[in-house]
């Protein structure tokens, strides 16, 4: 495969790459785009481009981080390995957290806001995935739960949720080179609880909760001009949302009084409903399987305030979009 050279060290690009590439000058153009990636990261949304782009891990595993379990906060992270069909123990997390947001950025797993039942956080954590080692970041600008998180440009944006007050329509964005929060444009509506994704280069707030009951509405974030625009609405209301990015569309599954999933068209300006989730509840996060064309759906069902949710995995393959409905159970979330 081909070498992306602004994710190799600066260090390695000056001892090992330039040496041997020294008098092409096609190639030193590359070396330079590469040093301009490493020295300039406050313009990085300016240079992406295929050689910028993470590459897609060609085939890994799916991790379901803590959520709420019989005793009010699961401290686990589950790892599902679609090669075996088998769930395992990875990681534990450092302490309770609930309605958090979480990305990954690199080899690192990064754990946003959310609850520890009693306030709302504005911390974030980090877990280095190969050593199971947890450390502290800086905290955000907002003490938020129910947030959406997503990176784009090689940065993490925290979108909206509820700070223990109101509901809110900021923005914040964590730059892992500077280690610091910045604001960004608010959104047009407040949402707690909103699918979150990025399609195309840009930002997708979708659904969520504002106080007053569940929106339909979608907004879209570009990074290049720092605004929000308003796009195609839901075809209904979705609270609790699911979203997920798969050939290039953006799916949008369950949530409150919505046991349907629905298909963002490219055109963004048509929304269709494609098949119908055998149970209602809230879908707490899709994702895609590498190499394997399925939209993995986890729903959860409550059944009682003070009993144990039931999880379960739905099996979207999205060349017909119909579904099957796995025999397995999932112990936490």
């Amino acid at each position: 495969g081909l070498v992306k050279l602004p994710f190799l060290s600066p260090a390695f690009l000056t001892d090992h790459v330039e040496l041997v590439i020294e008098d092409d000058p096609t190639c030193q153009k590359l070396i330079m785009e590469a040093m301009k990636w490493h020295l300039l990261p406050e313009r990085r949304l300016q240079m992406v481009c295929a050689r910028t782009r993470p590459r897609k891990a060609t085939l890994g595993k799916l991790l379901v981080v803590g959520g709420m379990d019989k005793n009010k906060g699961a401290t686990t992270i589950e790892s599902y390995d679609p090669r075996c069909d088998v769930w395992t123990v990875a990681h534990h997390m450092s302490g309770r957290r609930l309605q958090f947001g979480i990305a990954i950025m690199g080899d690192k797993l990064l754990v946003v806001g959310g609850r520890d039942g009693l306030k709302t956080l504005n911390t974030m954590e980090c877990l280095e995935l190969e050593s199971g080692s947890w450390t502290q970041l800086s905290p955000m600008n907002t003490h938020r739960h129910g947030l959406g998180v997503a990176v784009l440009g090689g940065t993490l944006y925290a979108v909206g949720g509820h700070d223990g007050w109101s509901y809110l329509n900021t923005v914040e964005r964590w730059d892992p080179v500077a280690r610091n929060w910045q604001y960004v444009a608010p959104m047009q509506n407040q949402r707690c609880s909103a699918g979150i994704a990025v399609l195309g280069g840009k930002l997708y707030a979708v659904g969520g909760r504002d106080g007053a009951s569940c929106l339909r509405t979608v907004e879209c974030y570009d990074p290049h001009t720092n605004k929000w625009t308003m796009v195609a609405p839901l075809a209904r209301r979705r609270g609790g949302v699911g979203v997920a990015v798969a050939n290039g569309f953006l799916y949008v599954m369950g949530g409150q009084d919505a046991p349907a999933i629905t298909q963002l068209l490219p055109d963004l300006t048509v929304l269709k409903d494609t098949i119908q989730v055998s149970m209602p509840g809230q879908v707490l996060r899709p994702s895609l399987v590498r190499e394997m064309p399925w939209l993995l759906v986890f729903l959860a069902t409550n059944f009682s305030l003070l009993e144990a949710t039931m999880e379960a995995i739905i099996c979207v393959p999205l060349n017909s979009m119909t579904q099957i409905l796995t025999s397995g159970i999932l112990l936490h979330l």
